[in-house]
């Protein structure tokens, strides 16, 4: 269950900030105007339309070969379709931006996002750390390291960088989700509670966090208030068929 929220949102969030990451970027080789197939990408893959993105991204490379941007979106692609034959493609994506500039983080983060999917967290972890050694204020590249770090089973320093990434942006939904089950391993169900309220907060259509909560209800003996969470699960789950 653990693993399977924190990948949730993972991919939740980084099929949109890519996106934004690039806006007024200074990426060197990225000189050429946006072309109608790259714009139609961008929206693409803003929407989830993973499939339309990949096949625009492939054409707006063959009109631009130079452009970096390109390779790092069609790669974030490549992961956010959930196919693992894919994710060669998305390293070789990579490898490419990297070839086109060596000191882009955010192409850096991606293929540790790839390693992530493989399972090979150790790999991962080592480029988001290269990664934030050259970008430390970037949300989601500190994003992605506390993501390594928990996966690995290294809950206090995930908390550190969840804590840093909240420290920046108060609102970023993804930290308090995994921040509060980082918690829970440690057995720190107030602040658990406190995390998934957060949460709840920013997200209160989403029926998981409740559930989440409930556990750590549950886990602190505070029976009355778990089963009143499992009730709210229950009942939005029901709405939702």
């Amino acid at each position: 269950m653990l693993f399977k929220v924190i990948f949730k949102s993972l991919r939740i969030l980084f099929v949109f900030v890519i996106l934004c990451y690039f806006t007024g970027y200074n990426v060197q080789a990225a000189t050429v105007p946006m072309t109608s197939s790259s714009e139609y990408a961008d929206v693409a893959l803003k929407y989830g339309r993973i499939s339309s993105a990949i096949i625009a991204y492939t054409k707006a490379i063959r009109e631009n070969p130079n452009d970096v941007s390109l390779y790092v979106n069609r790669a974030m692609c490549f992961i956010e379709s959930g196919r693992k034959d894919f994710l060669k493609d998305a390293m070789e994506d990579c490898e490419k931006a990297l070839l086109l500039q060596t000191d882009l983080p955010i192409a850096y983060a991606t293929k540790g996002f790839v390693y992530i999917k493989m399972g090979e967290y150790k790999k991962a972890l080592l480029l988001c750390e290269k990664a934030v050694n050259m970008e430390p204020s970037s949300l989601d590249i500190n994003y992605g390291l506390a993501v390594c770090y928990q996966a690995l089973g290294k809950n206090e320093e995930a908390l550190v960088v969840y804590n840093k990434v909240l420290g920046l942006d108060s609102e970023y939904y993804a930290a308090y989700v995994n921040g509060g089950f980082a918690y829970l391993a440690l057995k720190n169900t107030a602040k658990a509670i406190e995390y998934f309220s957060n949460a709840i907060k920013l997200q209160p259509l989403d029926k998981q966090l409740y559930y989440n909560r409930a556990m750590a209800y549950e886990m602190a003996g505070d029976l009355k208030l778990a089963e009143s969470d499992y009730k709210k699960f229950h009942a939005m789950k029901q709405e939702d068929q």
